[in-house]
């Protein structure tokens, strides 16, 4: 009697919680706030823990990492962001010690991206990035230092995945000296937050005396782009200029520009508006297109090269493109390479907007006499012209032709006799200049837009293969 007496009072009169846990040799779960998000919230639930401890609920779960059970830092990236023990043991290894850590610096970095970016993604940030964890207490420092220069919370999480080593390897302090040279030079912030940084935030991390200056340098005496506002504008549109090494970098790109002989003046021209022939490797830049304009239309080298120059945009055009421009250009108007030389900007014009609804507009209201081109060449014959370009392969695709439309479709040869069409006047200026030019009404503006809108669909969709939606209720062609 005395025995049940005393396991009575020594027993059962005991904390319920702390019988539960001699019993029950797993941990017992503790209520979590569901909109907690970091762990310093979440410990609101658990008892006082002495100063660096851990709670036992954490110890029994990681029992099975391999010597990182302990490690404060590894418990935080678990319960914050679900980085499992042997994946923290991974990063550790390729990181190196994270004593210098404080779990208090952690959890507030931890939560700064949990506030612009997911819990997954951030676990796999870190996983694909581990050179972050050494500094993941310094990116507060770092976001709050570019917002303050425009950039948006959400393209910091971003940069972190494509410009790792400026977090790394470089310092707020050295950041802020590049920006006060840039802005010196007379970038803003919006050219900041929006173009230096998104395409380029490596340079935040360039010494502004060793690997900045000699590229302005190299651009005013080497180039000769003394002006300014052009080198200011080259750099806002390609920051990543002031980032490339002169000697192993532009000096070689340039050789290669000068020895296919173009001059200084011609060099300027030509990198002015095509600023990606510095950026990169020149030569894939340029191969294809003076490899069709040398090729397919008969150009020789010298006049290649003035297409080039004084159309740069041409470069960017892929070889399909400039090859239905051709093929429009020598089978439906008649042409060749005499009206490429004299206005290389007709491969930059749009086929489907511009160069097919001008001209046949003004074929089928009989006005291709207003564009003739004021030479003595004479004319040439369609018929002449397609026989000429007969082993070219024409679209296949042929549309119905619409009301008030040509029934031929861009295959189809024709025996009338066409002018020379001067391209410069049928595309050098906008809309109403082309119909000022054609002597057009005033009160037949629309008819223009009419009849595009319907060449579109029919024959414009044959030679661009583009489909275009005309409205139901415009139907006067």
């Amino acid at each position: 009697m005395r025995d049940a007496t005393r396991f009575a009072s020594t027993s059962y009169n005991k904390p319920l919680s702390s019988i539960c846990c001699k019993l029950s040799p797993r941990p017992v779960a503790l209520p979590r706030n569901p909109s907690s998000t970091c762990l310093h919230r979440a410990r609101r639930y658990l008892p006082p823990q002495p100063k660096g401890g851990s709670h036992p609920v954490f110890k029994t779960a990681e029992s099975n990492a391999p010597g990182d059970e302990n490690d404060p830092i590894g418990l935080v990236l678990r319960e914050v962001v679900g980085l499992e023990p042997g994946e923290f043991a991974c990063i550790k290894k390729q990181t190196g010690n994270t004593g210098s850590l404080r779990e208090s610096e952690v959890e507030e970095a931890l939560e700064v991206l949990l506030s612009i970016s997911s819990k997954e993604r951030v676990r796999q940030l870190l996983l694909n990035h581990p050179s972050l964890l050494p500094v993941l207490s310094d990116l507060p420092s770092w976001i709050d230092f570019l917002i303050g220069y425009g950039v948006e919370r959400r393209d910091f999480f971003k940069l972190l995945a494509t410009d790792t080593d400026l977090f790394v390897h470089g310092s707020l302090y050295n950041a802020g000296l590049v920006i006060m040279y840039l802005m010196q030079l007379g970038l803003t912030h919006k050219h900041l937050s929006c173009s230096v940084v998104p395409k380029c935030a490596l340079l935040l991390g360039k010494d502004t005396s060793r690997d900045i200056e000699p590229v302005l340098r190299f651009l005013e005496q080497d180039l000769a782009i003394e002006d300014p506002g052009i080198r200011l504008e080259m750099i806002s549109r390609c920051p990543r200029l002031l980032a490339l090494s002169v000697e192993g970098e532009l000096r070689p790109r340039m050789t290669y520009l000068h020895s296919l002989g173009l001059g200084k003046d011609q060099v300027y021209s030509l990198v002015t508006c095509a600023s990606s022939l510095l950026m990169s490797d020149p030569v894939p830049l340029l191969g294809p297109a003076l490899t069709f304009l040398q090729g397919r239309c008969g150009l020789d080298q010298g006049q290649a090269l003035g297409v080039l120059v004084a159309c740069p945009h041409v470069i960017g055009l892929s070889t399909d493109n400039l090859a239905r421009k051709w093929e429009f250009l020598t089978r439906e108007m008649a042409g060749g390479k005499q009206q490429l030389v004299l206005y290389p900007p007709y491969l930059a014009s749009s086929l489907l907007n511009e160069i097919g609804p001008r001209f046949f507009y003004a074929k089928h209201r009989n006005l291709l006499q207003h564009l003739a081109l004021d030479t003595p060449a004479g004319s040439y014959s369609s018929s002449t012209s397609t026989a000429s370009t007969s082993s070219s392969t024409a679209p296949t695709v042929h549309a119905t032709a619409g009301p008030g439309t040509a029934a031929a479709t861009p295959a189809t040869a024709t025996s009338c006799t066409l002018p020379l069409i001067d391209l410069a006047k049928m595309l050098g200026g906008d809309v109403t200049a082309f119909k000022t030019l054609l002597g057009v009404q005033e009160g037949e503006g629309d008819d223009f837009e009419r009849f595009r809108r319907r060449w579109q669909v029919t024959e414009g969709r044959a030679w661009s293969g583009m489909v275009t939606v005309v409205p139901s209720e415009d139907d006067s062609w």
